[in-house]
């Protein structure tokens, strides 16, 4: 079994560093002043249960200095989703879209948003559509508690990745 990882490895090496040296050069953008409803903290949290999702967070943040954190926690009853980017740079943001990139070791990655609704005001709350959540930007002082968010642990006790990470 040991044998048979190591070409998969070698493999997959390979096509990361020819991944990062094909990938484009996008320069980051600033968001314009027609879309500073953008900046803050914007949150997700859906605890349904049904169609086999028990848990389902978003965090998204958009920095003053135009960089955007994110992070996803997809829990389900056989098994979980997660994706952490503490820093990636804006390539894009329209109404209908925002990308971002983030430099992970010798890998670029690339996340796309469709935004199906963009940011609104609704009664004392702001809100936005993003890749199906109805996320609600945090109030200034108001926490978004992601670093209790059960993203998969196996023993709740267990401190994970995500924790060591500061948005």
């Amino acid at each position: 079994m040991l044998y048979v990882m190591q070409p998969i490895k070698n493999i997959f090496i390979l096509l990361s560093l020819v991944s990062f040296v094909a990938c484009s050069q996008e320069q980051p953008i600033q968001i314009p002043e027609d879309k500073s409803e953008f900046f803050g903290v914007w949150v997700y949290k859906n605890n349904e249960y049904g169609n086999d999702v028990r848990i389902d967070n978003m965090l998204l943040v958009f920095h003053s200095n135009s960089t955007v954190s994110y992070k996803r926690c997809i829990k389900r009853m056989n098994g979980h989703k997660n994706t952490i980017v503490p820093e990636a740079k804006l390539i894009k943001l329209t109404d209908k879209e925002i990308v971002i990139r983030a430099n992970i070791i010798l890998m670029k990655i690339k996340l796309n948003f469709d935004i199906e609704k963009p940011p609104y005001h609704d009664n004392d709350d702001w809100h936005m559509k993003v890749d199906g959540a109805l996320l609600r930007k945090l109030k200034p002082g108001e926490s978004s508690n992601h670093e209790s968010w059960d993203c998969g642990k196996k023993n709740k006790n267990e401190p994970t990745k995500e924790q060591e990470i500061k948005f």
